[in-house]
C-alpha cells in the first residue's frame, strides 16, 4: 500500500537494516543468541538484499567462534517446502569485541526469477563452526524477492513565493528493476501523486514510463509520486521538497492631516515594497497587497477599522474617521501582520498617532446686570454629540468689551466654577462679577486645553449687552464740618442721570442720607430726601450720632444704577 508523504524502503534491505541492528548489537549484549548452550553461539544482525540488486541475498551474523559455512533455506509464506537452498560465501569477517566475530555472507551469484518465483520468503540458515559443529534450521528473517520500482521526480522550480509561480510542473520516469538486474519501463501504468497539503492526483505513464503532472503549491511541503505494490512488486516513491520563500517587506505610512478636527476624515497614505529573496539588492514596489489600519484594544487584539490595496507602484490611500476615536494610536499593518497565513511576506507595522482636536461650544449663556453693578452669568461648555471625552473647563473666563459686540475683549473674571454636567458631556458653569461700566458687552471664552488627554479647541459664547443708566450725585455738600452735639446739619446735592451724551437732573427719586461713625465700617441712613424737578435734594436734621463721615446714596432701580458721592467728615465738638 502506497503511503502518501513517505518514501517506502525495502524493510529487509542490507543497506537499511544492517546499520540499525549493528548499533543495537554493540550497545548491549546480543539481543538473540541461537544455538546450543555449549561453546558455539551465533546471532543475526540482518538478512535481506539491496533494493538495486534484489537477488543478492546477504546475511550478516555475529558469533563467539568462527563460522566456516552458511546455507540458507527459502520457504514461501504459508508453505513448508524449501523453494531454494542457496549456499552463501563469506564476504567479510571482523572482530567486534573481545568475544564476538561479525561475518557477512552472500550468494555467489544473484538469485534469478528462473530459480525463484517472485514473492516473500521466510529465511532460515544452517551454520557450521570452525570446530565442525553445526546448528541447522534457525529462522533469521524474510526476503522480499520482488520487482523494484525505480521512480525519478523533478520539478521546474522548488521555491514557493511572491516571485515564483505557485504552479509547479513535475516530470519523471517510472521503471521496474527485476531481481536479475534487468530494467523495463513502467509503461501505461497507474501512479499516485500525493502532497503534504492533502492534494492528490492519479497519473499514467507513457510507453517509455514517462509522466508529467502539475500542482499548485501553497507553501513549504513535499510532493511524492509512487505506485501501489502488487504481489510481485515492492512499493516505491520519489519525493520533491518545496521550500517557502518569505520576502521581507518595508511599509511607509503617514497621516495626511494631523491634527484633525473631530468629525472630519483623515487619510493614511504610504508605500509598500519588498526585497526579493534571491536577487534582491533593492526594494521593489509591492502591488495588489492588502494594507489595514486599526487599533489595538486593551486586550492586545488588533481591530481593523479600514483597509486598502496597493496600486502598481505599491502606493495606498486609506480613509480613517476621527469621530468616535479621539486622539488615536493607529497601527498600519501589511504582510503577515494582516494575514497570518500569508507566508510570502514577513510582517510590517507602522504606528501613527492621530491627534484629534474636538470642538467645544458654549451654549445657553445668560448674563444679568442688577442695579448694584452686580453681574450674574451661567452657561454650558458643551461638546459635539457622542464625543469620546468629557470636558474640563479650566481656563474659562468672563470677558467684556466697551467697544462693541466684536471686542476688543478684556478679562473680567477667572476661575469660574463648573461642577455639573450638561448637554453632550459638557459642564455647567455659573458665577458672579462686578460690572466695570454701566454699558458693556459680555461673553465667556474657553481657550481650549488638553487636560483629559484630548485636544479641546477653544470657543466663545455669543456676546450679550448689559447696561443701565449711569447716575451720579453732583455738588454734594455737608455743612457745617464742625457741629455741636445735636447741632443742625444740612446735606444737599443734585442727583443726575446720563443720556444724550450729557448729564441731566433726575427728578422724583429718593436719596438716602447716610453716615458711618468714626471707627466703623458700617453705613446707616438717617433721613430720606426727594429730588425735585431738577434733581436737587436737601435735608436738615440734628446731628446726634457724633463725629462721622456723611454721604448720600441713590439705590438705583430697574433702569438706573445705584450711586453715592465721596463722604464728608463732620466733627462733633
Amino acid at each position: 500500500m502506497f503511503l502518501y508523504g513517505f518514501s517506502v524502503i525495502r524493510p529487509l534491505s542490507v543497506v537499511a537494516a544492517l546499520a540499525i541492528v549493528v548499533m543495537a548489537f554493540f550497545s548491549a549484549a546480543p539481543a538473540r543468541a541461537v544455538g546450543s548452550a555449549s561453546t558455539d553461539q551465533f546471532g543475526v544482525v540482518s538478512v535481506g538484499s539491496p533494493a538495486t540488486d534484489v537477488g543478492k541475498l546477504t546475511v550478516v551474523l555475529y558469533s563467539n567462534t568462527p563460522i566456516t559455512a552458511v546455507t540458507t533455506h527459502l520457504v514461501a509464506s504459508g508453505s513448508s517446502v524449501d523453494a531454494l537452498d542457496p549456499a552463501l560465501t563469506e564476504i567479510t569477517s571482523s572482530s567486534t569485541g573481545p568475544s564476538y566475530i561479525e561475518s557477512t555472507w552472500s550468494v555467489a551469484m544473484p538469485i534469478t526469477e528462473a530459480e525463484l518465483a517472485l514473492g516473500v520468503y521466510n529465511v532460515s540458515v544452517d551454520v557450521t563452526f570452525a570446530d565442525q559443529t553445526t546448528q541447522s534450521g534457525t529462522d533469521v528473517g524474510t526476503l522480499s524477492f520482488l520487482d523494484e520500482p525505480q521512480i525519478t521526480l523533478t520539478a521546474d522550480h522548488t521555491k514557493v513565493g511572491y516571485d515564483y509561480s505557485p504552479t509547479v510542473n513535475l516530470s519523471g520516469t517510472a521503471s521496474i528493476l527485476a531481481p536479475d538486474g534487468t530494467t523495463t519501463p513502467y509503461a501505461t501504468g497507474p501512479l499516485t501523486l500525493g502532497t503534504s497539503w492533502g492534494a492528490s492526483q492519479q497519473l499514467t505513464t507513457d510507453a517509455d514510463g514517462n509522466f508529467t503532472a502539475q500542482v499548485s503549491a501553497t507553501g513549504s511541503g513535499f510532493v511524492d509520486v509512487g505506485l501501489a505494490a502488487t504481489s510481485d512488486q515492492a512499493a516505491g516513491s520519489a519525493t520533491v521538497i518545496l521550500t517557502q520563500v518569505t520576502d521581507p517587506i518595508r511599509l511607509a505610512a503617514k497621516l495626511s492631516v494631523n491634527p484633525v478636527s473631530y468629525g472630519d476624515w483623515d487619510t493614511v497614505t504610504g508605500t509598500l515594497s519588498y526585497l526579493p529573496f534571491d536577487t534582491g539588492t533593492a526594494y521593489k514596489p509591492l502591488a495588489g497587497q492588502r494594507v489595514s489600519v486599526g487599533i489595538i484594544d486593551t486586550g492586545g487584539e488588533y481591530l481593523t477599522t479600514a483597509t486598502g490595496t496597493t496600486n502598481a507602484k505599491g502606493d495606498f490611500s486609506i480613509k480613517v474617521p476621527s469621530a468616535g476615536y479621539g486622539s488615536t494610536p493607529w497601527t498600519v499593518a501589511a504582510g503577515r501582520s494582516v494575514s497570518p497565513n500569508a507566508l510570502q511576506f514577513g510582517p510590517a507595522e507602522v504606528n501613527l498617532k492621530m491627534t484629534v482636536k474636538i470642538a467645544t461650544k458654549i451654549t445657553n449663556f445668560h448674563l444679568k446686570l442688577n442695579q448694584y453693578w452686580g453681574l450674574s452669568f451661567s452657561g454650558c461648555l458643551n461638546l459635539p454629540e457622542k464625543a469620546p471625552v468629557t470636558v474640563d473647563a479650566a481656563g474659562l473666563v468672563l470677558q467684556y468689551s466697551s467697544g462693541g459686540p466684536n471686542g476688543p475683549w478684556h478679562t473680567l473674571a477667572k476661575n469660574i466654577p463648573a461642577d455639573s454636567r450638561c448637554g453632550n458631556d459638557g459642564v455647567w458653569f455659573a458665577s458672579t462679577a462686578y460690572a466695570p461700566q454701566n454699558y458693556a458687552y459680555y461673553r465667556t471664552y474657553f481657550p481650549g486645553n488638553n487636560l483629559t488627554g484630548t485636544d479641546l479647541l477653544g470657543s466663545s459664547s455669543q456676546s450679550v449687552l448689559a447696561w443701565k443708566y449711569a447716575d451720579r450725585v453732583a455738588d454734594f455738600s455737608v455743612s457745617p464740618h464742625v457741629v455741636a452735639n445735636n447741632g443742625a446739619l444740612t446735606v444737599k446735592g443734585q442727583l443726575q442721570q446720563y443720556y444724550s451724551y450729557k448729564w441731566h437732573g433726575y427728578a422724583g427719586q429718593t436719596v438716602y442720607i447716610i453716615f458711618r461713625q468714626e471707627g466703623s465700617d458700617t453705613w446707616y441712613w438717617i433721613v430720606k430726601a426727594k429730588t425735585n424737578s431738577a434733581g436737587h435734594f436737601a435735608a436738615s436734621f440734628a446731628d446726634s450720632v457724633g463725629s462721622a463721615t456723611w454721604s448720600a446714596e441713590f439705590d438705583g432701580n430697574a433702569t438706573h444704577l445705584a450711586t453715592s458721592p465721596p463722604g464728608v467728615y463732620v466733627r462733633v465738638s
